[in-house]
This record gives structure tokens, C-alpha cells and sequence, in this order.
């Protein structure tokens, strides 16, 4: 990787980004392409001035994860309808004309993680665990693929209840209180898992927020965490000979469609996988 006065500067912000993937993968994708790009970490602990400090540092453009997505939105001067419609961006980038552009690629990434382990989503029963910014572009980005019901239980009532009425009308809904919501996921045909629970590093590392016994044979289990790679839930899933998607996938396809994004160029995806991968046992083993 050659780096130069014309290197274009990318990279992932949030806090803690340390643990992140994407500038292993994201760096063998400039490699692969032979384009002069760089991404690396950028930590923010306080966004108040991200807009300027991304200007003053000539930043091309940026992954944003917890807990800056809702931020990255209402900062970027002009947002598309992915991200409005999602309530969150997860990808910032430059128009030609230098203007910082803020989109989402998580629900992309979600549903091409699905189809390519050769689920079709259309009529099924989709439950969706958490109501933060990933939930919301998830939900998004089914929509067009037409499940015949969308449940959604988290924590945060108003926030279950802010997401249903920004889909209203669009799809069925089904808004579960959290202490029971596990009773009306037993039905369901996929399990999406949303919040940081199980996530290393992260509040509750070792919690399983779905009751394991209320997990069905036929079901496909989606946990969207990816660090650890086998999540107690996923863990759980495949004791009990579930189809499990794990978190990384939705890793490599978001990060596939930034990249599309950052460069205009296709990507390579069988190189962002293989450094995915690689990331995977360094961290985890084989």
C-alpha cells in the first residue's frame, strides 16, 4: 500500500473502535483495486465538532458505529432516503463537490447476509430484537423483500413504539413488551438480534437476551454482533441445530456497499472476506 499526497484518508468512528475489523478489510479492498486509499481508526469521544474536525482533516469519507450513528445523521449536510428512513447513518461520505453525504448500509448488509445463506424473506415472520439505529435500517431494508410480519421487542418501549410508527402502514407490525416478548417469537421464522448484548467488550458480555427455550427447530437464528464470533446466543442456536447467520457477514456486506460508496469502484468482495476472516482467528483461533 503505497501512501502519498494524494492518499485519500477514511476510517471508523466511534467509541471504542479498537476492536473494529473494518480497517483490515477496508485496506485489503485499496490493495486488491490499486486504489489510494487508507482507513484507520478514529476514536471520538465527544462528536460535538466531528463535522469540522472531519473537514480540517480532509476525511474522503467514514464508517460510523456505536454510538455515533444518530449523530453522523443530524451532522452530515445532506443525508439520502436509506438514511432518513432508517434514522441513523452508518457511512459518511463527499459528493463531488465535497459536501459530506450521510447514508446507511447496515440494512443492506443485514439482507444480503440472509439471502446468501439462501433465506428468502418474502411472506416469512420476521422478529426483530432491539430498536436502536441497525434495527431501524434492518426494517428498512425488508421492507421491499415483502414479510408477511415484522415483530419488534426491546428494552425501550418508546423507542419499539417510535420505530412502528415510522414504518406504519408499510408492512404488518408487532410491538411485544420486553418481560414477554419471547413468548411471541416462538412463531417466528427468523430471530434478528440487535442490541450489544453478548458483544465483547460490551455491557453484558455473557447475556442471552432470548430465553433458549423458547427457540424452535426451523428457526434462523441472526445475531448482528461480530465480536466474539460465536455469541452465547449463536452458541445456543447451534446446540440446539438452529440455522444460525453470524454478525461478520453483515460485517462484510455493509462494508462491501461503503466501499462501493467511497471509491466508485466494484468491490472485492473475496479479498475483504479472506481479511475478515483472517481478523476472525487472529482475535478468536481457527
Amino acid at each position: 500500500m503505497r501512501i502519498d499526497g494524494n492518499t485519500k484518508v477514511y476510517g471508523i468512528i466511534g467509541n471504542p473502535v479498537s476492536h473494529s475489523f473494518s480497517p483490515a478489510m477496508h485496506n485489503a479492498a485499496f490493495e486488491e483495486t490499486g486504489f489510494n486509499g487508507v482507513y484507520v481508526p478514529l476514536p471520538v469521544t465527544d462528536p460535538s465538532r466531528l463535522g469540522h474536525a472531519l473537514d480540517q482533516l480532509s476525511i474522503a469519507g467514514a464508517s460510523v458505529t456505536i454510538p455515533w450513528k444518530l449523530h453522523a445523521l443530524r451532522m452530515a449536510k445532506k443525508n439520502d432516503p436509506v438514511a432518513r428512513l432508517s434514522g441513523a447513518a452508518n457511512t459518511l461520505y463527499r459528493d463531488f463537490s465535497g459536501a459530506l453525504w450521510a447514508t446507511n448500509t447496515d440494512g443492506y448488509g443485514a439482507v444480503m447476509s440472509l439471502k446468501k445463506e439462501g433465506i428468502d424473506l418474502t411472506g416469512k415472520k420476521v422478529a426483530i430484537l432491539g430498536a436502536g439505529g441497525s434495527a431501524r435500517a434492518i426494517v428498512a431494508a425488508l421492507l421491499p423483500e415483502l414479510p408477511a410480519e415484522i415483530i419488534v421487542a426491546a428494552r425501550r418501549e418508546d423507542a419499539a413504539r417510535s420505530l412502528l410508527q415510522k414504518f406504519s402502514g408499510m408492512v404488518k407490525f408487532s410491538l411485544l413488551r420486553y418481560a414477554g416478548f419471547s413468548h411471541g417469537f416462538v412463531d417466528s421464522d427468523i430471530i434478528i438480534h440487535t442490541t450489544p448484548a453478548g458483544m465483547k467488550g460490551g455491557p453484558a458480555p455473557d447475556e442471552i437476551v432470548i430465553p433458549v427455550n423458547t427457540l424452535r427447530p426451523g428457526q434462523v437464528i441472526f445475531d448482528i454482533v461480530y465480536n466474539p464470533h460465536e455469541t452465547p446466543l449463536i452458541r445456543a442456536a447451534l446446540a440446539r441445530s438452529l440455522h444460525v447467520v453470524y454478525g461478520n457477514r453483515m460485517l462484510l456486506y455493509q462494508g462491501v456497499a461503503q466501499f462501493e460508496i467511497f471509491t466508485g469502484l466494484t468491490a472485492p468482495v473475496q479479498a475483504m472476506e479472506s481479511a475478515l476472516v483472517r481478523q476472525l482467528k487472529e482475535r478468536h483461533g481457527p
